[in-house]
């Protein structure tokens, strides 16, 4: 699974921000480069790159993480049980 998901990453991304309203600024401040790191189970488990970031991930995770699991369970047609967000 956490191949097809690094490989529809950029539609899921997308979809999570049409779908769900999020304003251009949202979006490239907290959601436009956090990667898959692994899949557990069903937890999808996030990482960010940028350094800045990190020591915001527990609000991204409680803002955006239902949001992240649902845009990706619709992309990739499969129930994710779990986003957990990683530094």
């Amino acid at each position: 699974m956490k191949d097809l998901i690094i490989s529809k990453w950029d539609s899921i991304l997308e979809f999570l921000r049409t779908q769900y309203d999020i304003t251009q600024i949202s979006f490239n401040m907290w959601l436009k480069n956090p990667k898959c790191r692994d899949v557990v189970d069903d937890k999808v488990i996030l990482y960010f790159e940028d350094p800045n970031i990190r020591s915001n991930i527990s609000f991204i995770q409680n803002k955006y993480s239902n949001y992240i699991k649902a845009a990706i369970a619709e992309v990739i047609d499969t129930e994710i049980a779990d986003i957990e967000i990683i530094s």
